[in-house]
C-alpha cells in the first residue's frame, strides 16, 4: 500500500482502486450509521463493491484480503448497483437524489450523475445493447439510460413502486418486480403483478398478477438459459381475521416463477416452513449453472438457498419417487399431487412445508442483521450479503453456507434510539415463530403494504387499509376508528396483536423514537422546485373554497383530529358508523382509500363513494374541478 496526502483528501492505493475520504467525514465517521444495501462482484473476482445507504458512499473490498479497502462518497442514498459491461464503471442509484451516478473503479470518482426518475432503487445492464435499466419507485417507472451517452431516453411505466429488474439473457425483455399491490382491497384477488416489456425500444409488455395478497416484491433474477424468473416478495392472508398467525394466517414469504417465454405464472412456492417464518425475503443471486438461488431473509436475519433447477423440474411433474410417497390419511402430500397433475403447482402458495419436505431448501445465519443485497463470487464459491444493521458484509461459503468472513464497512457507532427503533421495526425475530416484522405490513419506512386487515385491536369483522405511519405520532387518537388515544398506545398493541410478542419498554419506545424521526419523502407530483403545479394550484383553491375539504382535513396534517360519519360504511357495518379525520400527507402513496381500502382510486372517493357530499361537496365540482382537485391532493 501507498499513502500519500493530497489536499484535504487521503488517497489509498491497491488493487486498483482508490478511495476519497474528506478529513472532515474521517473526523465524523463514529457518528455515522453504516448501513450496507446493494453488493456487487466484479466478473474477475479482485473486487466486491458496496452501496451505504446511511453513510453516503460507496465501500469497495479486497476479497482477497476480506477488508475494505476504499470508500468513495456518493451523497443522495446509495442504494441499487450495477457494473459496466467493461467493469470500468460503477452505476449506483441515488434514492434521494433522483439520480444515478457513474463511478469511475479505477480513481473512485464519480463521472457523471445521471437524473432518472423518483426514488430509484434496482438496476439491471443490458451488456449488449449497453444500456441501464434503472427502478424508480417514487415514479412508478423504469428509466432506459444509454451508457454511451450516460444519459436517460426513455421512460416505460410500470403498475406501483417497481422495486428491481432484470434482463433475459438475450436482452429482449426487461422483467420488473412491483412492490405494492394496486386495486382494491376488498378484492381476495388484489395482489403484486411482475411488469415485462421490451428491452429494445421499451414497448409496454405483460403485466403478470402475483397470488392474491401478495405484496414486497422485490429482487429478481433470470436463469442462464432465459426460461425462468424467480422473484421474492410476500403473501398477505389479508382476508381472514389475523387471529392464527402460527398457521401462516398473517404474513408468509415466497418465491414465485414466471415462465418468461408464456409470460404467466409458473407457480409461488412458501420459503417458510411450517412453524418458523422467513420473513421479508429481499435480494436474490442465481449461481451461474442456475442450479441454486440464494435468498437473503432479511427479518429473521438468515440467508436461504433453494435448489432452483430441481424446483422447476419438480414443478414441471418430474418428481423423485422418494418425494411422491403418501405420507398419512391426515395429511396430503402436494408433490404426489403434481406428480399426478402438474396444474396442481397452484396449491404450493399454501403449502409450509412442500419445500422443505422435498430437500429444496436450506436456511443459514446470516452472520448480521438486516441482510439486504446479495452476490456471488465470479467463481461461485462465496455469497456476499450486505448486512443493513451490522454495518457489514459477510462471505458464505456455498458449499457450506458457513460464514466464512464478515468485512466491516466502517466504524458503528453505538445505536442511539431512533436506529433501535429502526431495527426493532424491522426485526421479525421479534415475532412469535418470526412470521414478519412491523415492516412487513408497513415497508418503505413505514408506509403501506396496499392492502386491508382485520385485527385484534378492535374486534374482528371489520377489516381496515393500513395506513402510512408517517406522522402518526403528531395526532391523536389514532387508526380509522380512534381505538388508540395515542400513537404510542398503538405501537405497544401493535406488538401484542399482530406480532404476538411481550416486548420491553425500552423497545417499545425506540419504535416511537423511530417513527418519529420519519418525514415524507420528496413528491414526484410538484414540479422541480418542489412547488405545486398550475393544475395542482388550481386544486388548492377547490380544496380550500367550494369543496369545503379543509374544514376537516386541515393543518400541517390535513386533519381536525375528530370523527364523523361520512356515509362510506360497508353492508356489514353500522351505517352510523363514524370514523376520524385521515391525514393527507403523501396521499399519492397511499393506496388503497377509505377505511376499508375499497378503492385504489382518488377519483373514485370524490365521486362514487360522495354521493351525499359527506366528505366534502364534490357533487358540485365540474369534470375539470375534479381532476384540478386530484392534482392538488396528490402534490401533498
Amino acid at each position: 500500500m501507498m499513502h500519500r496526502r493530497q489536499g484535504c483528501f487521503r488517497w489509498v492505493r491497491g488493487i486498483g482502486l482508490a478511495c476519497l475520504v474528506s478529513a472532515a467525514a474521517a473526523a465524523s465517521a463514529g457518528q455515522t450509521y453504516r448501513s450496507p444495501y446493494g453488493v456487487v462482484a466484479t466478473p474477475d473476482g479482485k473486487a466486491v463493491y458496496v452501496s451505504d445507504r446511511t453513510a453516503n458512499c460507496v465501500v469497495a473490498i479486497d476479497p482477497a484480503k476480506g477488508a475494505k479497502v476504499a470508500e468513495w462518497p456518493v451523497p443522495g442514498e446509495p442504494t441499487g448497483l450495477a457494473l459496466s459491461p467493461d467493469g470500468k464503471t460503477l452505476f449506483v442509484s441515488l434514492y434521494k437524489a433522483n439520480e444515478v451516478a457513474a463511478i469511475a473503479t479505477d480513481s473512485g470518482k464519480v463521472v457523471k450523475r445521471i437524473p432518472v426518475g423518483c426514488r430509484p432503487v434496482g438496476l439491471a445492464v443490458a451488456p449488449k445493447l449497453n444500456r441501464l435499466f434503472v427502478c424508480n419507485t417514487g415514479s412508478g417507472s423504469v428509466s432506459m439510460v444509454d451508457l454511451g451517452e450516460l444519459a436517460e431516453k426513455w421512460r416505460v411505466q410500470c403498475v406501483r413502486e417497481p422495486m428491481f429488474a432484470a434482463v433475459t439473457p438475450d436482452e429482449s425483455m426487461v422483467v420488473v418486480t412491483n412492490a405494492l399491490a394496486l386495486g382494491p382491497a376488498t378484492e381476495s384477488s388484489t395482489g403484486a403483478t411482475v411488469s415485462l416489456f421490451d428491452a429494445k425500444e421499451g414497448k409496454t409488455g405483460t403485466s403478470i398478477k402475483l397470488p392474491g395478497g401478495s405484496t414486497n416484491g422485490r429482487a429478481v433474477a433470470i436463469s442462464p438459459d432465459g426460461k425462468w424468473a424467480y422473484l421474492v416478495h410476500g403473501v398477505s392472508r389479508f382476508q381472514v381475521p389475523t387471529t392464527q398467525l402460527e398457521r401462516g394466517w398473517m404474513n408468509t414469504s415466497a418465491i414465485s416463477v414466471i415462465d418468461i417465454a408464456k409470460r404467466e405464472l409458473y407457480a409461488t412456492c412458501l420459503l417458510d416452513s411450517i412453524d418458523l417464518g422467513a420473513a421479508d425475503p429481499f435480494g436474490v443471486a442465481l449461481s451461474a449453472d442456475g442450479k441454486a438461488l440464494w435468498i437473503s431473509l432479511s427479518g429473521p436475519h438468515e440467508i436461504a438457498r433453494v435448489q432452483a433447477a430441481n424446483l422447476v423440474e419438480m414443478l414441471g411433474g418430474k418428481i423423485p419417487d422418494k418425494y411422491a410417497q403418501p405420507i398419512g390419511t391426515a395429511n396430503t402430500n402436494p408433490w404426489a399431487d403434481i406428480k399426478a397433475d402438474p396444474k396442481k403447482r397452484e396449491g404450493l402458495v399454501n403449502d409450509l412445508m412442500a419445500l422443505y419436505f422435498a430437500d429444496l431448501i436450506e436456511r443459514f445465519p446470516a452472520g448480521g442483521q438486516g441482510p439486504r443485497g446479495v452476490a456471488l463470487s465470479s467463481d461461485g464459491a462465496k455469497l456476499y450479503a450486505a448486512n443493513y444493521f451490522s454495518g457489514t458484509v459477510t462471505a458464505l461459503d456455498t458449499t457450506t453456507g458457513k460464514v466464512a468472513q464478515t468485512i466491516p464497512v466502517g466504524a458503528q457507532p453505538e445505536a442511539d434510539a431512533v436506529r433501535k427503533g429502526e431495527l426493532a421495526f424491522h426485526d421479525a425475530v421479534l415475532c412469535f415463530q418470526h412470521w414478519q416484522s412491523c415492516a412487513t405490513c408497513h415497508p418503505s419506512n413505514a408506509r403501506t403494504d396496499g392492502l386491508r386487515w382485520d385485527l385484534l385491536n378492535d374486534g374482528i369483522g371489520n377489516h381496515k387499509k393500513t395506513r402510512s405511519l408517517v406522522y402518526a405520532h403528531k395526532v391523536a387518537p389514532v387508526m380509522a376508528m380512534g381505538v388508540r388515544e395515542s400513537a404510542e398506545k398503538g405501537v405497544r398493541a401493535g406488538f401484542k396483536f399482530i406480532l404476538f410478542a411481550v416486548v420491553p419498554e425500552e423497545t417499545a419506545a425506540s419504535v416511537d423514537e423511530y417513527l418519529k424521526s420519519i418525514e415524507p419523502d420528496t413528491n414526484p407530483n410538484r414540479d422541480a422546485n418542489g412547488k405545486l403545479t398550475e393544475a395542482a394550484a388550481r386544486g388548492k383553491a377547490v380544496f380550500d373554497g367550494k369543496a369545503l375539504c379543509n374544514g376537516c382535513h386541515t393543518g400541517q396534517f390535513y386533519t381536525d383530529m375528530k370523527s364523523y360519519n361520512v356515509g362510506t360504511a360497508g353492508p356489514y357495518e353500522p351505517k352510523d358508523m363514524k370514523l376520524y379525520t385521515p391525514r393527507l400527507n403523501e396521499l399519492y402513496r397511499g393506496a388503497p382509500y377509505l377505511h376499508d381500502g375499497r378503492t385504489a382510486d382518488i377519483k373514485e372517493v370524490l365521486t362514487i363513494y360522495n354521493k351525499e357530499d359527506k366528505h366534502g361537496k364534490t357533487t358540485i365540482l365540474t369534470p375539470a374541478e375534479i381532476e384540478d382537485l386530484i392534482a392538488y391532493l396528490k402534490a401533498l
